[in-house]
């Protein structure tokens, strides 16, 4: 006869609640991590409060809000004071955390798949189905820059001044901020099927770039350092290894 093991948690980790209702599309942390938030295809994006105890963390609904459509994507900007969020109503949400307030700060003419605040540029960046990437300065009344793509956007990361995004048709655009809207680079992703999530290097000299094939290619910005690049096979198993060499 086997005993079931007790289910331990060392970490203190909990559930937070309220949860959405339809499947989460983004989470971003605040700049301290005390507060988070979710984007959901529930229409919501929502907000936590985070505090840690002696006996684990603890979670704090604080608020919401809600676009006419499923919310794709959400961001801090740079002292967490204010959230962007981007949907399937075209739309890019503008959260006042402090007043609890929200307006439309910018909009797309297709869903709204990424938001990135730019700390460094204090922009916020962009990207959409309508096939364009838009830069937006919310201090200001001044028009939006568009960039045209050609391809609609599937996801998108950025680091610093690198930006890189995953585009339909298996597009990929790098850019340099220091000049938003020309691609320092574009070029077919070499996985076959559709562009799933992209993440850049930390020394900014590459990214990872998944697709729903469950392969991932690893790429570098300097063509020169391409023979670097490569691709695996993400395994669906966790392998414990005994070896303790």
């Amino acid at each position: 006869m086997h005993t079931l093991a007790t289910t331990t948690n060392p970490n203190g980790d909990c559930e937070v609640l309220p949860r959405p209702v339809e499947s989460i599309s983004q989470i971003a942390w605040h700049p301290s991590a005390q507060y988070m938030v979710a984007s959901s295809w529930d229409n919501t994006v929502r907000c936590w409060k985070l505090s840690r105890g002696d006996t684990g963390f603890t979670s704090t609904a604080k608020a919401f809000i809600s676009h006419s459509a499923p919310a794709l994507s959400c961001c801090f900007n740079h002292d967490g004071t204010r959230v962007f969020s981007g949907g399937c109503d075209n739309q890019v949400i503008s959260w006042d955390l402090m007043a609890n307030q929200s307006s439309v700060a910018c909009q797309h003419l297709g869903p709204v798949k990424f938001v990135h605040w730019v700390a460094e540029r204090s922009l916020l960046m962009t990207g959409s189905w309508d096939e364009t990437l838009m830069y937006f300065d919310p201090r200001t009344n001044a028009q939006p820059i568009i960039v045209p793509l050609k391809e609609r956007v599937y996801c998108a990361d950025v680091k610093d001044d690198l930006a890189v995004v995953a585009c339909s048709d298996s597009e990929v655009f790098i850019f340099d901020l220091k000049k938003p809207t020309t691609p320092l680079n574009n070029f077919k992703s070499p996985l076959k099927l559709q562009s799933r999530s992209v993440s850049c290097f930390i020394d900014k000299k590459g990214f990872a770039l998944g697709s729903i094939e469950g392969r991932v290619a690893i790429s570098h910005v300097d063509p020169a350092d391409a023979g670097q690049n490569f691709a695996f096979k993400c395994s669906q198993h966790i392998i414990l290894s005994t070896d303790n060499s």
